[in-house]
C-alpha cells in the first residue's frame, strides 16, 4: 500500500468515524443511554477500530493485507450500512398513540427472571468449554494474517 492510497483510506475512515460519532454523541445528549448508542459503540469498534492496527501492520511491521480497493469497499459498506440503520431506527411508520396506556409485553417475575440468566450462563459456559476442547487456548497460535 502507497501512502498516497494509505492517506485516501484514512479520509474515509476518518469521514466515515467523524459521522458516526458525532450521531452517537447527539444521541448520548439526548437520552443518555439507549439501544441506539450502545449498538452505535459496538458498531464503531467491531468495523472502525482494525483500520489503525492494519495500518500500523502495514507501515510498521510489512505485513501484506488485502489491496487498498478491498479496505476502501469494506469501509464505505461499514459506513454505508450505519446509515441505512441510523434512518430505519429513526424513522417511525405509525403515529404514537398516547392515549392508553399499553400492557407490558413481556412479564416475568424475579425467580424466573434469575432462572434464565442461570439458564443462559450455563450455556455460554458449556459452550467456551466445549470450544476450549476443541481448539484449546488459541493466544499466539496464528501462523498467518
Amino acid at each position: 500500500m502507497s501512502l498516497m492510497q494509505f492517506s485516501g483510506l484514512l479520509v474515509v475512515w476518518l469521514l466515515s468515524t467523524l459521522f458516526i460519532a458525532t450521531l452517537t454523541w447527539f444521541e448520548f445528549r439526548r437520552v443518555r443511554f439507549n439501544f441506539n448508542v450502545f449498538f452505535s459503540l459496538l458498531f464503531l469498534l467491531t468495523f472502525f477500530f482494525g483500520f489503525p492496527l492494519t495500518s500500523i501492520l502495514v507501515f510498521r511491521f510489512d505485513v501484506a493485507v488485502a489491496p487498498p480497493e478491498i479496505l476502501l469497499q469494506a469501509l464505505l459498506s461499514a459506513a454505508c450500512f450505519y446509515a441505512v440503520y441510523y434512518v430505519t431506527y429513526k424513522t417511525r411508520l405509525r403515529k404514537r398513540v398516547e392515549g392508553k396506556p399499553r400492557r407490558p409485553l413481556f412479564t416475568i417475575n424475579r425467580v424466573e427472571a434469575h432462572l434464565t440468566w442461570v439458564i443462559l450462563m450455563a450455556i455460554a459456559l458449556v459452550s467456551v468449554g466445549v470450544f476450549f476442547m476443541h481448539n484449546g487456548f488459541l493466544l499466539f497460535r496464528l501462523q498467518s494474517y
